[in-house]
Formats: structure tokens, sequence, C-alpha cells
């Protein structure tokens, strides 16, 4: 397993380093690898250096997520890696995160991403098992009374299209989802074949956008249920989980039927 991390331009040290900290206790040199990209005063800092890979990036473009995350993806493949988790340096790993992913992975090796329960540092459920906000939109136009409905559950927001949370035991909308790019595990075929689009920074929908082609490809996303990762800074985005009502209309609308699985990227 490789963990490629990206660190911001505004990530301080000591976050940082607890992220760091929970990838590289994850396993034993050379079973895998972590490596950080970003700021070299900021990584330089790193109580960590020696353990991980350092790529130094200087933010030729605001915000470019897009691109620290496909380099990321290329030292993977230089160095062997088939299977790649890319995660926002403010992620924290539970203890075993690697072992129980790979255990679960092997158990169902017909699935190419993999989505596990992340959690705020308040316990909620943050951005792990969503429906794309566009199918969201497109069925609330078709069925307006349905918004009322969904302002209840979700009353300070201004758009009730952020009602896209999923319970955990549905696993058949997957042709509907989309995964958030704060954590991306993959084999690493997918990741190569479709890179995320340099074209869109931070805040551009650029995981919403990469999710639209994993649907296209068939590629098949699995929910892990046996670990899990945390937020360690306080949360700036509720994850509310959509009522039976709005998982019935997605349903109709939009044949909600598990997808077949497609060819493998080799």
């Amino acid at each position: 397993m490789f963990i490629g991390i990206c660190a911001g331009p505004t990530t301080d040290i000591e976050t940082l380093d607890k992220c760091i900290g929970s990838a590289i206790s994850q396993f034993d040199m050379p079973h895998g690898m972590v490596a950080v990209i970003g700021y070299r005063e900021l990584i330089d800092q790193s109580k960590h250096m020696g353990s991980f890979y350092p790529y130094y990036y200087d933010e030729p473009r605001k915000g470019w997520i897009t691109q620290k995350k496909n380099l990321l993806v290329n030292v993977a493949h230089e160095y062997g890696f088939d299977k790649v988790c890319l995660v926002h340096d403010y992620y924290e790993f539970q203890p075993d995160w690697v072992d129980k992913i790979l255990k679960w992975w092997d158990d169902n090796d017909h699935i190419q991403v993999v989505v596990n329960p992340i959690y705020t540092m308040e316990g909620e459920r943050h951005s792990d098992w969503l429906l794309d906000q566009r199918f969201v939109t497109a069925m609330l136009e078709r069925q307006p009374q349905l918004r009322n409905l969904f302002m209840q559950v979700a009353p300070n927001e201004n758009d009730p299209k952020y009602v896209c949370g999923v319970p955990y035991e549905v696993q058949d909308m997957t042709n509907m989802q989309y995964i958030s790019g704060g954590m991306i595990t993959a084999n690493i075929e997918v990741l190569q074949a479709i890179p995320l689009d340099e074209s869109r920074c931070w805040g551009d929908e650029e995981d919403i956008e990469w999710s639209q082609r994993l649907r296209g490809a068939r590629i098949k996303i699995g929910l892990c249920m046996d670990t899990y990762t945390k937020l360690l800074k306080p949360n700036k985005w509720h994850l509310y989980e959509m009522p039976q009502e709005g998982l019935n209309a997605m349903r109709d609308m939009f044949i909600c039927i598990p997808v077949p699985e497609g060819k493998k990227y080799s």
C-alpha cells in the first residue's frame, strides 16, 4: 500500500505530523510507503523526516490539488505499488487501517475503489458514502415537493442538494455516488487510466467530475466498514443523510440497479 499525503499551503506542522505519524505507523518498510507533497519549508519541519518520501512542490497554481495527486500516483507507480491512498493532510488513520483495508479488499477483489467511514472531531459522519449532488439537484427539480423535506433535515443549509449522505447499508446506488477528494483509495491502474483533471483546482468540483468518469468506466466502488479515518481539524461541512423518501425517489428516477462489473484496467 502507498499512502500519499497532500500538504496544503496553509497547513500547520502539528496537524501534518499527526497525519504523517498515523500513516507511517501502519506498516514496516519496505512493505509500504508514505509520501508527502507540499512546500519544502513545511515538510522539512516534520519530526518524521527520514520515514517518508518528501516531494517538494511550490504550488505553481493556487489549490492545484489535482496535479499534486497525479504526481503522487506517478511516485507510487515508480516504486511498484498497486494499491494507493491519496489523502489530505487533516485526516488521521486508525491503527491497523492498512491491514484491515487490504484484508477487506482481498475478500472483495472485484472492487477497484474503496471507501471507508470518515468521522469529524465531534464524532459525526463526514464525507464518506455520498450521492453526486448533480443527481440530487436533478431529482429535486423534478420533484420540488421534496425540497421542504430536505430542508427539514438540514435547516441551516442554503441548498438541499447537500442532503446527500447515504445510509451505510445502501449498496445499490454506486452508479450515482461520488468519492470525496479528501480521501481516495484505489487500484493504481484506475488512477493511471482515469487521472484527476488538472484543469481543475481545489473547490472546482474536481472530485465530483472524477467520480463521474469513474461511473462512466463502470469502475466498481465498495464500502469497507472494518476501519475508519477521522478529521484532525474542526468540521466545516456537515453530512446530512438523505431521508428514505428521497432515496426512493432517486431510485425511481434513475432506475438504480447494481452497476455491472466492467473491464479492469491493466
